[in-house]
């Protein structure tokens, strides 16, 4: 959770904050342009939410954030936004959210695809996430673009571990 105590003093006066735990992942910026710009080695708050979709946005930046660096001085409802995730971004791509501090930020992608759908890089785990891209016909394929420096095992169940959304499994 964001601390107050460590708000970047760049940030503009109002509700939502970044502390200086920020990575500058992009993940904010990528959710909620309108609300967070990049500021030297971190992001910050330039323009406070001021219409219901500004909020949206803001909140699922927040829900996304790899480090819970964002934060908002006030409690939010945050059941619309964890309702949003995934959000489509074009045609049957969307955007998970929920990004890992272990991927460094990375966003995910789910392609829903009538042959089973296919999940680009993984998300944090997240109940709410998970309940909605079942809802969406679960996953099929995992595509991973980041190199993992591990030893291949000679035979590894990643079918079970995308369905339990755990490590991978090996024997």
């Amino acid at each position: 959770m964001a601390s107050l105590a460590q708000r970047l003093p760049d940030n503009v006066p109002g509700d939502f904050f970044v502390d200086n735990t920020c990575i500058d992942c992009d993940a904010c910026r990528i959710f909620a342009p309108q609300v967070f710009s990049d500021k030297g080695d971190q992001s910050n708050v330039y323009h406070q939410p001021e219409t219901a979709e500004e909020l949206l946005a803001a909140e699922k930046a927040l829900i996304s954030c790899p480090t819970a660096s964002i934060g908002s001085v006030t409690k939010q409802d945050m059941r619309p936004a964890l309702a949003a995730l995934p959000e489509l971004v074009d045609d049957d791509v969307y955007r998970c959210g929920y990004a890992s501090e272990s991927s460094f930020g990375a966003i995910s992608y789910l392609i829903r695809r009538p042959s089973g759908n296919i999940l680009i890089d993984s998300p944090r785990f997240s109940g709410p996430l998970v309940r909605n891209i079942t809802a969406m016909g679960g996953v099929a394929r995992m595509l991973a673009t980041m190199f993992i420096p591990a030893p291949r095992p000679s035979s590894c169940s990643l079918q079970a571990a995308i369905r339990s959304h755990s490590a991978m499994t090996c024997s």
